[in-house]
């Protein structure tokens, strides 16, 4: 039994207990006997309550103040703005007229009929500045109306008077060589007939190229002039190439002094009708300079 854990006999088992010790627990009284309570009737006073509140009511006060100050200012602000900025377009205007109007009177003073070299810079010029003066006319507020409808007027006439003299100037340099008496041999005993018809026949091919690019709307009589002499030319080349084939010195003096007449006749045209578009561009240059002191008055 006793290799399975079991006991035959077994001794007597020890044991062991604990005593039970008494606690005593002794009962705390709140205030000793006799001794009162200092806070047993406190009460907040009536000074600190008002106190308080007054304290609360004067941040509440200054806040309101601080913010109402705020929205004044910003309302200020922004009933300024449209002022400031009508002042500040009116300025930009005066400075765009300003910067053209110098342009303008010196196009007025001098002679448009010198050569184009002369007056090319000025209207570089005064096309950039009127296309500036449109621009900033085109930005003004409509307190400023008058004032952009004068300033687009002058910006209109500078450009149109501006147009019409380049036009003019490039019709005329460009018609002007053509219009040069061509050098032809007058006696036949000196120039072979082969020579004398490509001779000619290059002169008539750049007369006519010319004469056929002009552009229309321009000085329209001297382009119908130009039109009728280039119809004419091959009747000038085989009367021309007759007389020298028959050893005609008289015909083909006669040939080249009718060709010569229907040149001249074009160029005092073309003098006569860049007159007028220089007279006309003057006429806009003209009542630009008035509109630009009307507006700057």
């Amino acid at each position: 039994m006793e290799s399975l854990g079991f006991i035959d006999s077994p001794d007597p088992v020890n044991s062991w207990t604990t005593s039970q010790t008494q606690v005593s627990v002794t009962a705390i009284e709140p205030h000793p006997t006799g001794q009162a309570d200092p806070f047993a009737n406190w009460t907040p006073t009536e000074v600190g309550q008002r106190l308080v509140k007054s304290s609360f009511r004067w941040g509440f006060m200054s806040g309101i103040l601080m913010i109402a100050a705020g929205l004044t200012g910003v309302g200020f602000w922004l009933y300024q703005q449209p002022t400031i900025a009508t002042e500040t377009a009116h300025d930009e205007l005066n400075a765009a007229a300003r910067t053209l109007q110098p342009t303008i009177e010196s196009l007025i003073a001098i002679d448009l009929s010198v050569a184009e070299s002369d007056v090319s810079s000025q209207l570089v010029s005064i096309d950039a500045d009127a296309r500036s003066l449109f621009n900033v006319a085109g930005a003004l507020p409509n307190t400023l109306s008058d004032e952009r409808s004068i300033a687009a007027d002058v910006a209109g006439q500078a450009l149109e008077g501006s147009r019409i003299l380049n036009d003019a100037y490039a019709y005329r340099t460009a018609v002007t060589p053509i219009l040069e008496q061509p050098d032809f041999e007058t006696d036949p005993a000196l120039i072979a007939l082969d020579d004398a018809a490509a001779s000619f026949g290059l002169w008539q091919t750049r007369f006519q190229g010319v004469a056929t690019a002009l552009p229309s709307g321009v000085m329209n009589q001297l382009g119908d002039e130009l039109n009728l002499i280039s119809g004419s030319l091959d009747t000038f080349q085989t009367r021309y190439l007759d007389a020298l084939r028959t050893d005609n010195a008289g015909g083909v003096a006669l040939v080249l002094h009718e060709l010569e007449m229907s040149l001249g006749q074009a160029e005092s045209m073309l003098i006569a009708e860049f007159d007028d578009m220089t007279a006309a561009a003057s006429v806009q240059f003209e009542k630009a300079a008035e509109a630009i002191n009307l507006l700057l008055s």
